[in-house]
């Protein structure tokens, strides 16, 4: 799923392999669907750009197809998992000043 340019892509071991990484134009049989990931999936699990691939597609919160080993619906959840994450780490900071202001 290359099309930004970024410097990284030239080694991406999924170059050439668009259809592979893409979603269908047309729905296609989850048994389909998952094949297919699958099949993409390994691709990247060789691939020396994989972290900043992954890094690339949360940033530029990509959609649809993979990027960096994970589905969309994967990128998803990380995202939700980061969001969740950052909220306690707000909300535990303010915890913190509230007991400092009261000590």
């Amino acid at each position: 799923m290359l099309e930004s340019g970024e410097p990284w892509q030239r080694e991406a071991a999924c170059r050439g392999e668009a259809e592979l990484f893409a979603e269908p134009p047309v729905a296609e049989p989850m048994v389909v669907q998952l094949r297919r990931e699958e099949a993409a999936k390994a691709v990247c699990a060789r691939c020396p750009v994989l972290l900043e691939c992954r890094a690339y597609a949360l940033r530029t919160q990509q959609r649809t197809g993979i990027w960096g080993g994970l589905s969309a619906r994967e990128r998803s959840a990380v995202r939700a998992r980061e969001a969740r994450r950052r909220r306690l780490l707000v909300a535990d900071n303010g915890s913190r000043r509230d007991r400092k202001l009261s000590a």
